[in-house]
């Protein structure tokens, strides 16, 4: 090896451990215990907005004493879940520093454009506090930045999975909520037919129009009731129709006929067209709020046929054996 090469592996050497030394994130740094929010008082806090890192979000609004769903029509959300958080965020502490330069922010995913969680409280005197949720080094610890500021904290009591960007996590999901006991007639119409079912007698049902050849598949019309009397959302889409949820001329419509000592009526189900996403949209006739599920759970509505409630003939019943 001669001398230059030496001296040019020397070189390398040392920019590697000056590239280490500015790039790689501080060990965390014990500073002054101060609020990371200063000013930010958790009863003033009026909206609060949660963006993920896949543009999916989530805006939570104050009215009086309750909570909405302002990005879902104002649908009702959870506000002893929506309190608590805000809290947590005003108790954040800066005692913890560990990094305070520009390329740490996307290696500790809490840059501006790399980010895990963006998170915007407002409150009711116009004050705006904005920051970013990165990696968590472990279950009770995440990476904490301020928005339009270089230092990154490590904040203890925070995760970006109690911070969700899914309103799922913030409102209560149960959409339809019947007691099945109380239904005693169902029909099912969708692109292959109309199906009709009667209650006879205590969990005993019936199948209009069948042959007399023809027995009823018990099992799957339990699939339709079940659907019919419990169905959870993923997103409460509002009040207001929109073209694209395919309201006008439904895929599949359930209706439902219920008779009890406390409630009696007519309800129906009806299923529009399929979002971006995959998800369908639906209208329960029982709230005032279409709402977005997963396609699972309603794709029987929608695939079900005639033969799909009969038994299949046995090769001995087929023969007359």
């Amino acid at each position: 090896m001669t001398k230059l090469q030496r001296i040019l592996i020397g070189l390398l050497i040392v920019q590697v451990i000056l590239a280490g030394v500015v790039l790689w994130p501080r060990g965390v740094a014990a500073v002054a215990k101060e609020p990371l929010f200063p000013g930010l008082n958790a009863d003033n806090v009026v909206r609060l907005t949660i963006a993920g890192n896949e543009g999916s979000s989530v805006e939570l609004a104050r009215q009086g004493d309750a909570w909405v769903l302002a990005n879902g029509g104002d649908y009702p959300a959870i506000g002893e879940s929506i309190t608590a958080v805000i809290a947590k965020i005003a108790a954040a502490q800066t005692d913890r520093l560990v990094a305070q330069t520009a390329v740490s922010q996307k290696q500790l995913q809490v840059a501006d454009d790399d980010f895990v969680r963006h998170v915007t409280l407002e409150t009711s005197d116009g004050e705006t506090f904005e920051f970013y949720m990165g990696s968590a080094p472990s279950t009770s610890t995440t990476h904490v930045r301020r928005a339009g500021e270089e230092a990154t904290y490590l904040v203890a009591n925070l995760n970006v999975w109690e911070i969700s960007q899914l309103a799922s996590s913030w409102v209560d999901t149960a959409y339809v909520e019947l007691d099945e006991a109380t239904v005693t007639a169902v029909t099912l119409q969708n692109a292959n037919g109309t199906f009709t079912f009667h209650k006879t007698g205590p969990d005993e049902w019936v199948m209009d129009d069948l042959a007399a050849d023809e027995t009823f598949n018990r099992g799957n019309f339990n699939l339709i009731l079940n659907r019919g009397a419990s169905l959870r959302l993923t997103r409460p889409l509002g009040k207001e129709a929109q073209p694209a949820y395919g309201m006008d001329t439904p895929q599949a419509s359930l209706t439902l006929t219920v008779e009890s000592d406390n409630a009696s009526g007519v309800y129906t189900l009806d299923v529009g067209t399929a979002l971006e996403n995959g998800n369908a949209v639906v209208k329960w006739s029982g709230s005032p709020y279409y709402a977005e599920v997963s396609p699972f759970t309603v794709e029987n509505l929608l695939n079900f046929g005639r033969s799909d409630f009969l038994e299949v003939p046995t090769p001995e019943a087929e023969t007359g054996g």
